[in-house]
Order: structure tokens, then sequence, then C-alpha cells
């Protein structure tokens, strides 16, 4: 019994190594392809950096009308762009902070009660102008801010003159996240992008927008909002 054994495993033996040896001459003359070795494939590589762009914003609604005009994060409206663009081949937005504050100007009676307050919200999709505060606050993306009119300068009989509405760092901040994960755009042939890559030729692609609300001040009143947006950007190219 013993003498099978060891003449089955010698046989077992035998064919393993005809099956996995391969001769040192054959070995060297093999040429090797790309993908084997190490599996690094050597040639086209990508290249990321991260950086910030920014751009100025001032905004000024019709006399005793809401402002609700849509901000764009739009990566090529920076002053910057142009030199990253020329460099790079893809962009990508991924979130992004607003400074600002809201001056109310005019020679009407001083804004109360919720005329002092407003909101922003971010829309990943589009720019629809928001109906109210309220509605604004629906978002997933949104904050509410109050601002005291007791900082205004008296013009005249119940008039005023620049009611600056702020933070008590002098500023409010409103932040927001685009959506990763490669949402679909609005459209097919749209340039709004939500977590995909754009390409830094098309220039005008947007990746969401800031829709504000902020109520009407009243008659022969207007509202400004000033600001810096704050757009934390990614750039990849292939060299």
């Amino acid at each position: 019994m013993a003498f099978f054994n060891l003449m089955g495993t010698s046989s077992q033996n035998d064919t393993k190594d005809k099956k996995t040896e391969i001769p040192p001459v054959i070995q060297a003359a093999r040429p090797k392809t790309l993908l084997e070795g190490r599996g690094k494939i050597k040639g086209a590589k990508l290249r990321v950096v991260t950086t910030k762009l920014c751009y100025s914003v001032n905004n000024t609604a019709v006399a005793n009308t809401a402002n609700v005009t849509a901000i764009p994060l739009e990566p090529a409206s920076t002053t910057s762009w142009s030199n990253w663009a020329a460099v790079y081949e893809e962009v990508k937005v991924h979130s992004a902070e607003f400074h600002f504050n809201v001056e109310v100007t005019g020679s009407g009676a001083v804004p109360t009660g919720t005329n002092l307050q407003f909101a922003l919200s971010y829309n990943p999709i589009n720019s629809i102008a928001q109906t109210s505060t309220a509605a604004t606050m629906e978002s997933s993306q949104a904050k509410m801010y109050s601002y005291d009119s007791q900082t205004s300068t008296t013009v005249g009989a119940g008039g005023f003159g620049g009611a600056i509405a702020a933070s008590r760092t002098g500023l409010f901040d409103f932040k927001m996240k685009v959506p990763a994960g490669g949402q679909a755009r609005s459209s097919a042939a749209s340039t709004t992008f939500s977590g995909e890559w754009s390409n830094t030729n098309d220039g005008a692609d947007i990746y969401g927008w800031i829709t504000p609300y902020i109520p009407a001040p009243g008659a022969n009143n207007q509202t400004t909002i000033y600001g810096v947006l704050v757009m934390n950007c990614s750039f990849r190219s292939r060299y």
C-alpha cells in the first residue's frame, strides 16, 4: 500500500512541474506588456490639484421688490480662471462658501418685522427664484438670517440711508456642498453639473446656484447683496 501512495505522489508532482515550469531562456525572451509585472500602466496619468476660486457679487433689486437674483457657482466667472483653464483639462466644484452682507438704501420707512428676515438656499439643478423666506428654508441646504434696523441712519422724515445687515463678525456666511456621485444634469444639453467633472474648454459650466430671498424693504427702498463667493475646486489633466 505504501508503494502505490509513493508512486501516486511522484506522478502528481511531475504533472505540476510540467504545467508551471517555464525555461529561463523563454522567460528572458518574452517581451513584457504594460499590464504585466507590477500591474501598473506607464504613460498617461491623471494629475489632480485642489484650489479655491473666488469672485465678487453685487446684486441690487428694483425698489420695493424682493431680491431674488440667483448667484451661480461658475468657475469661469473668477479672475484666475483663465490661468487654470490654460493648464488643466477638467474641473469640479466640491463645495462653496458665500461671505456677504445686505444693504438697504432709500428714502422710505425703516423695515420692520419679517422684512428684517431673509434666507439663502443652494439649488444644484436650476436657478428658479424663491417666493418667500419660508419657501427658501424648505431646501435641504438653506439658512435664515436677520438684521437689525436700529443700525440705520435716519435721513429726513421717516427715511433712512444704509441699514447694513450683518452678523456679529461683520459678515454673514452661507456654506454649501455640491452633491457627489455624478448626478444627472438637468437636461442633455445643459451646462449645469452636479458631482461631475466638466471640461475647462466649456467656459460656462455651473455647479448650482445660491437662491436668495430678501423681502421687499418698503416703498422707496431697495436692497443690495454684497459678497464674495469662494468655491473649493479640483483640476485635473492627463500628461
